[in-house]
């Protein structure tokens, strides 16, 4: 908990429905990913999301991610991020 908490306490989920590789919470200004099965994918999508974006990092690596915005949601790449066995929560920060 001391090393995820933040993407745990305070949060509400909701908002985006539950996806094949996980779920989405958010607190303020930060979205967090939790990418419970990427199972060998090159990227998720995280459908409906628009609002602008100002950083995407792997939570307790500090990594940045490459990402895109597209029509149907963000498009987030996973081929630079070290998988955790349980959960690897995405950060990302909005604008």
């Amino acid at each position: 908990m001391n090393k995820n908490g933040e993407a745990i306490y305070g949060t509400r989920g909701g908002i985006v429905a539950p996806q094949k590789w996980g779920v989405v919470t958010k607190k303020g200004q930060s979205v967090y990913v939790h990418v419970f099965d990427s199972a060998g994918l090159p990227e998720i999508t995280i459908p409906g999301m628009n609002e602008k974006i100002a950083r995407v990092e792997l939570l307790n690596a500090k990594t940045k991610l490459t990402y895109k915005q597209q029509t149907d949601g963000l498009n987030i790449s996973l081929a630079n991020a070290p998988v955790d066995l349980y959960d690897t929560i995405i950060k990302i920060t909005l604008l």
